[in-house]
């Protein structure tokens, strides 16, 4: 009797242990989970007020960009945003989001070395090399936008013209719409690449595709183009800008060098001195490697060689649409089973040579263009391009790059047809250093079947879109190199 009571009494300890050590998990799961839904709650406000637009930006897009009350001229002006104070600032602060963005969107485990590789030294040739994939699982709107180099006139119009097609808000929030079966279609917007370069005003330019971004990272698709590279913007004026503007290297002494050769040419250089010019000649070289060697341009083109060479996007009713900037490569061969946001185009390749590069320096071949060689790269045949497309299901390309091109309407438009005479692949340009499109969208809309139109605003079409035309000038007119002591290296 005795040892059943001792037996009874150490049943119940045990008992009202085990109920309070199950009473104290409890408690500590709910504290717990009550920490880890603070820290969630705390992580999306964090992601929201990243997000939030900060007040230098909401005044430009406030006082300019949606201020239709200004003429188109002033839209064409000389580094537009330059003077508005803080713009330096929140160009930074929306850039370091911009890379970190396009970097969480890079999810194929195989590319995180390549990124670090690729920051360790940003001034080689090679670059990640990815395609970037948008699963719609509705159907969708898109709105396609051609190279633009850095004419906040193009961007700016485009940007109110989506604003008026209900489809963006004030704040660069794209907006979807509904069908008319009340279904709601996808909003996704898309540009060429060529972002910068010929034009003045690529930092604006570059700004505002920057904001977009940074508010619909998983809806907006910008793709690299032949400019997006050190070698390229180097040589066309970007470094120039950001050099000049955002560091003030050598302002006084390079607006010396230029007025010298701008007078010398002008006097169909008469009477010039040889050890002049070449002493104009080397301050004008060693402040243009201070350029290259600016760490604000650093930061800018190693973050752009970020970028996509090529994307897909890919609705719920397996139609398919490839984006590029220059061409496709014809042994490439779509895996219909794609499941992460970023694909290799090569097996186990991750990285490529710029200058080999088929999507950011090729030119397809339309209507009879002019064959055009650009980089090492071989161009490609409306055929070839058709073929590829068929083998991999693609039902339509979008690409810009060749503006050499005699077939492109006054808005920058050109199409190829398949033999049912449907439009299979677009060519979109807006500006290359010259005026000459007038700014406009192409509007893809996905449903059960592809809708294409070309969409535009009114805009005057003899505006002066002020382009940077002293790389060429100075190559052509005095044998200047931008790359002078990269070759002596080599």
């Amino acid at each position: 009797m005795q040892k059943n009571r001792i037996n009874s009494f150490f049943l119940i300890v045990f008992l009202s242990f085990s109920l309070i050590q199950n009473l104290m998990c409890m408690r500590d799961k709910r504290t717990k989970d009550k920490t880890k839904q603070e820290t969630s709650q705390e992580y999306k406000k964090k992601k929201r007020s990243e997000n939030i637009q900060d007040p230098v930006s909401k005044k430009i897009l406030s006082d300019i960009v949606f201020n239709e009350n200004l003429d188109d001229n002033v839209l064409c002006d000389k580094y537009i945003f330059l003077n508005i104070d803080g713009f330096k600032e929140s160009f930074k602060k929306q850039l370091d989001l911009f890379r970190k963005n396009i970097i969480k969107l890079i999810d194929n485990k195989n590319f995180k070395k390549t990124i670090s590789l690729q920051e360790k030294d940003i001034y080689d040739q090679r670059s990640i090399y990815y395609g970037r994939v948008i699963h719609a699982k509705k159907p969708v709107n898109i709105y396609f936008m051609g190279d633009i180099h850095g004419s906040t006139l193009h961007v700016i119009k485009n940007l109110r013209l989506l604003k008026h097609l209900c489809v963006l808000s004030n704040d660069l929030e794209l907006k979807n719409l509904k069908t008319n079966d009340d279904e709601e279609k996808e909003t996704i917007f898309a540009c060429s690449g060529d972002i910068i370069d010929r034009g003045v005003n690529s930092a604006e330019s570059l700004y505002l595709l920057m904001i977009l971004f940074n508010k619909n990272p998983n809806k907006i698709i910008l793709l690299r183009g032949n400019h997006e590279a050190f070698l390229t913007s180097h040589q066309y004026g970007f470094s120039m800008e950001i050099g000049k503007y955002f560091s003030n290297i050598e302002n006084e002494q390079l607006n010396n060098c230029l007025n010298y050769f701008r007078d010398l040419y002008k006097n169909k250089n008469l009477n010039k001195d040889e050890s002049e010019l070449d002493s104009n000649k080397t301050t004008f070289q060693n402040i243009i490697k201070s350029y290259f060697e600016n760490p604000e341009y650093k930061k800018i083109i190693s973050t752009l060689k970020l970028l996509p060479s090529t994307a897909f996007i890919i609705p719920n009713n397996n139609l398919k649409i490839q984006l590029t900037h220059g061409a496709i490569d014809p042994k490439f061969i779509l895996n219909n089973n794609i499941k992460t946001t970023a694909i290799e185009l090569e097996k186990n390749k991750t990285f490529i040579n710029d200058n080999l590069n088929k999507y950011i320096w090729g030119d397809i071949i339309l209507q009879e263009d002019t064959l055009v060689k650009r980089g090492s790269v071989e161009t490609i045949s409306e055929k070839n391009t058709n073929e590829y497309m068929k083998k991999n299901n693609i039902d339509f390309l979008l690409c810009g790059h060749n503006h050499y091109s005699k077939n492109l309407d006054k808005y920058g438009f050109m199409y190829s047809y398949n033999e049912k005479n449907k439009k299979t692949i677009i060519r979109h340009i807006q500006y290359y250093g010259e005026y000459k499109y007038l700014p406009s969208l192409i509007n893809i809309s996905i449903d059960k079947e592809i809708d294409i139109k070309p969409i535009y605003m009114e805009t005057q079409p003899d505006l002066n879109i002020p382009a940077n035309s002293f790389p060429d000038f100075l190559r052509k007119n005095f044998n200047i190199d931008f790359l002078w002591w990269l070759k002596k290296q080599n």
